[in-house]
């Protein structure tokens, strides 16, 4: 670890740890994981820097609700087919997406109206 600046001593405990993985595995953000550990932000910076594999795993702990928000997508997928047209429509848009489809020409010109709001020096 790097040489304590001064200030309270940085400790990355074991319960420390611990309380950012949960944090991390609800996909919090560093200020909420801060805030439930009782750190600054400046602390978990340099933990970070000092403990760059422990962060990666921390990293990888904030995509598992996305993994399982996928999954419950898949299902919703097998039996609703409504859901399922919902989902092409936001994951395949060129394909499945609203489209407005124009026919014959548009004028795209336009004038431009100029108006003197001065006051008359009359």
């Amino acid at each position: 670890m790097a040489k304590n600046k001064g200030g309270r001593p940085c400790k990355l405990t074991k319960e420390l740890v611990n309380k950012l993985e949960q944090c991390f595995a609800l996909d919090t953000t560093i200020k909420e994981a801060c805030f439930y550990c009782d750190i600054s932000r400046e602390s978990f910076y340099t933990y970070k820097e000092n403990n760059p594999e422990m962060f990666d795993r921390l990293e990888r702990l904030r995509q598992q609700p996305v993994l399982k928000a996928r999954q419950e997508v898949v299902k919703g997928i097998e039996n609703d087919k409504e859901f399922a047209l919902k989902y092409l429509t936001k994951k395949a848009k060129s394909e499945f997406g609203d489209k407005l489809e124009l026919s014959g020409e548009v004028d795209f010109s336009y004038k431009l109206k100029v108006v003197d709001d001065r006051p008359n020096a009359d």
